[in-house]
């Protein structure tokens, strides 16, 4: 009975320890990101090499900017999503609201490395995209001769660049554009901007383009409406623009005052925030941070993960150095503050 009972006992001392060994061997967190292209993206050059090298499960989830999801999830203390791929503004109302954990300082690494705008308490940007013109030397008006548009101005010129334009159909990017297309300095964009006289300023610089502009609502119809000749110009993601050049268009970009962002990383407050924290400071390890680039049109939040991308490619993207000289970080402080209200203004000015 005795012999019986010590192997009962060795087994039992044994159940710990392979409970244990099974539960390393299964950790796992829950990366949520925006689907489509970028999510594969980020699939093949983060998720998937980090699951391989560390043997943590990266399971995946997509989202459209439903905070209150992570609200519930948090103050349920039920929450399922780890690590978000989020915009700036997410990152400003989840910190102020209590539903996010701040960064850790060796998560980021050198903060000096990173572009303007991609910082934040509560959040870290990944990669930068940006918003730019873009016209089809391929449908060129006769007009034109041998000139083309270079600058945010050139958008305004109808004489010399005759033609249908087409904006973003919403406040951001689009009153952005009529301001820098009007002379204000892009150091004072936002502090003009910020004023009634401001605001009035840039819905009178569209008034000037209005009965020649289209205004589009989804990201895939902006280089269609090139494409088909509905309009000359057209702004839009730089990606949307480089994704239509590698499929054959002959879209030509203008990189004058380029308004860029980034996707933002957020961590919620949760019972896994040590696995996220982990995955977030291996994708941005200069190192890994630069092969999104070779997948989709996105550059580094970080300067020092240019140096391995080729020429080629570089030059595609916002934070080529050429592309940087009048480059503006979009202020999405400003835009957390003031979003509604310009947009309601801007809805208002084009049911006029």
């Amino acid at each position: 009975m005795l012999k019986h009972l010590g192997k009962a006992l060795l087994a039992w001392a044994f159940t710990p320890m392979l409970v244990l060994g099974a539960g390393a061997q299964e950790r796992s967190l829950t990366v949520t990101s925006w689907g489509g292209s970028t999510q594969d993206a980020e699939r093949k050059a983060f998720f998937q090499p980090y699951q391989e090298k560390t043997g943590v499960i990266v399971r995946e989830d997509s989202w459209r900017s439903e905070m209150g999801k992570i609200r519930a999830m948090v103050e349920a203390k039920a929450v399922t999503w780890d690590l978000v791929i989020a915009d700036y503004a997410h990152a400003i109302e989840g910190c102020e609201q209590g539903l996010l954990v701040p960064i850790p300082t060796d998560v980021i690494g050198d903060k000096n490395d990173y572009l303007p705008g991609m910082l934040h308490e509560c959040g870290v940007g990944i990669d930068v995209f940006a918003y730019v013109f873009a016209y089809d030397e391929n449908r060129i008006p006769k007009e034109w001769g041998n000139d083309r548009p270079k600058t945010v101005k050139d958008i305004w010129d109808i004489k010399r660049f005759p033609g249908k334009r087409g904006f973003r159909k919403d406040a951001k990017r689009t009153l952005e554009q009529a301001l820098l297309a009007d002379d204000i300095p892009p150091d004072q964009l936002y502090k003009v901007l910020g004023t009634p006289e401001g605001l009035k300023r840039a819905l009178a610089k569209l008034d000037q383009i209005r009965d020649h502009s289209i205004f589009w609502q989804s990201m895939a119809q902006a280089p269609q409406l090139l494409a088909d000749g509905e309009v000359t110009i057209v702004t839009a993601p730089n990606s949307r623009i480089d994704t239509a050049i590698q499929e054959g268009r002959n879209f030509k970009v203008i990189w004058d005052v380029q308004l860029y962002s980034g996707n933002i990383a957020i961590v919620p407050k949760g019972p896994k925030t040590h696995e996220a924290f982990a995955l977030l400071k291996y994708i941005l390890q200069p190192d890994v941070l630069w092969k999104q680039t070779q997948l989709i049109p996105y550059a580094p939040s970080r300067l020092s993960a240019q140096k391995n991308i080729d020429e080629k490619v570089l030059v595609r993207l916002p934070t080529h150095p050429d592309n940087l000289k009048k480059a503006l970080s979009s202020n999405e402080e400003f835009w957390a503050d003031n979003y509604q209200e310009y947009l309601r203004v801007f809805n208002n000015w084009l049911a006029k």
